[in-house]
């Protein structure tokens, strides 16, 4: 992320459109709508990571808020096209480092195959009149002053705009190669998008949402990377993405803002020690060795002495129970100090996952490669009398684009498929849960998540912890 930039929040506007409910029978509600613009608000206005002001942001949501809410502030305004073409018009005009446009909904389809995004008037019978082309946004966005334009869509054949704008006699294409423009879309041209039942947010937001959630901000390409990888995980349609000029290497939250320590560069220097160890010491080489030859010298025992018993018991059972009184120690202590020890060492380049220390088994994971590392409580898998729970899972999340890693797997856990890996559990490692959360801070201190904070930044896992 060397090349990343992130722009000036007040030289910057953000539309957020959504239409969670239609008037049209034939529109279902998108409950999860609300949700998707909610949150979205909320991460790009934070206070210590978001990249707006609030009054650079501005919501349009379902129509049901037009006036005052209970709290007394402004609802949010109906979603009707002299809305949404004033609130595009004015941010086009104003923003002149990032104009960023987002929409969820439902993607409608017109005669020729062109796309429109529904609004709360919508019918789908007229969709040209009563719906918004995206072709009218794209031509707007084209005309905008801003250095960054960013448009995203979650909506059912949202792929359509990617392939607007990839068109080398489109206008809109013309219009957008001049400056960086970065068009992320749920789905591809023909498929639809997905609102799973029970979830907060749409899948393609909510990934969106995680992403931005993460202890780093993410340029815009590492974004589509990680949404990508989780909604292919979960077998929904993929994600696709365009990018022009520099718009690809753009962040749309800040970085953490340093300590007051770390700002003012006058901390006194605290002693860490260069790594921290987790884990049963494994054998040494010499005890390995020295259980093996007495493995093979009970062996070599048993065989002759197993002869020479043989005959005057007759072959009956005392002369098995002796052969079994002579080989079991050898081959029990032998199997007992060659078996695996897991351990996992924290240092300042990264995790480091080994199975079997002296053989040199090893997985290094650099911090640059990690998102997060997390403690989760419990999670359960399997069903009937297969079902098992497991308690403590230390979690690690990697970055779009990092190295393909081998750890061990909880069985038919879903975490895999939610895109996490699983380094063991606190008594695999016989580890205390405080004194692994102080290594991971200590060099690392913006990537560990406790299990309340896992849980807030994937809803997901807590079905896990039931």
């Amino acid at each position: 992320m060397a090349d990343a930039w992130c722009p000036d929040g007040a030289s910057s506007r953000a539309v957020l459109i959504g239409t969670a409910d239609y008037r049209s029978a034939e529109l279902a509600s998108i409950p999860a709508v609300r949700e998707n613009l909610a949150g979205l608000r909320d991460v790009l206005t934070d206070p210590e990571r978001g990249l707006l002001p609030p009054a650079n942001c501005r919501v349009l949501g379902d129509g049901s808020s037009d006036g005052p809410s209970e709290s007394g502030q402004a609802g949010t305004p109906a979603v009707d096209t002299p809305a949404v073409g004033a609130a595009l018009a004015a941010a086009a005009q104003e923003a002149t480092d990032l104009l960023l446009v987002y929409y969820a909904g439902h993607g409608l389809l017109d005669e020729e195959g062109r796309l429109h995004l529904s609004l709360t008037g919508t019918d789908p019978d007229t969709v040209g009149f009563s719906a918004v082309p995206v072709d009218l946004i794209l031509r707007l966005i084209g005309r905008a002053r801003a250095k960054a334009r960013v448009l995203i869509l979650d909506c059912c054949f949202s792929g359509r705009a990617v392939a607007a704008m990839a068109s080398p006699r489109s206008v809109v294409a013309d219009q957008l190669e001049p400056s960086g423009t970065y068009t992320l879309t749920s789905t591809t041209q023909t498929a639809p998008s997905f609102a799973p039942p029970g979830e907060p947010h749409t899948a393609f937001t909510g990934a969106l949402l995680r992403a931005l959630a993460g202890p780093e901000p993410l340029t815009l390409d590492e974004i589509h990377a990680f949404v990508d990888a989780e909604l292919a995980g979960r077998g929904l349609p993929r994600p696709q993405r365009r990018a022009v000029n520099a718009a690809s290497t753009l962040t749309l939250v800040r970085a953490p803002a340093p300590t007051a320590s770390e700002a003012s560069g006058s901390a006194v220097s605290v002693s860490v020690p260069e790594e921290a160890v987790f884990g049963r010491p494994p054998f040494k080489p010499w005890v390995r060795r020295l259980s093996r030859l007495f493995a093979w010298t009970m062996t070599l025992i048993t065989l002759p002495a197993t002869y020479f018993m043989w005959v005057p018991l007759e072959g009956g059972p005392g002369s098995l129970i002796f052969t079994l009184a002579l080989l079991i120690p050898g081959a029990g202590w032998a199997a007992f100090v060659q078996m695996s020890r897991p351990r996992l060492t924290v240092n300042a380049a990264g995790l480091s996952y080994s199975l079997d220390p002296v053989l040199g088994d090893h997985t290094d994971i650099p911090w640059e490669d990690v998102m997060f590392v997390g403690l989760l409580h419990s999670a359960t898998v399997g069903s009937g009398e297969g079902r098992k729970t497991y308690r403590n899972i230390l979690l690690v999340r990697l970055r779009p684009g990092a190295a393909k890693v081998q750890l061990p797997s909880l069985g038919n856990l879903e975490l895999e498929r939610l895109g996490y890996h699983t380094l063991g559990t606190l008594k695999e490692f016989h580890a205390d849960p405080v004194l692994l959360r102080d290594a991971v801070l200590r060099r690392a201190p913006a990537r560990y998540s406790t299990n309340a904070e896992l849980l807030d930044l994937d809803p997901r896992l807590a079905s896990l912890s039931r």
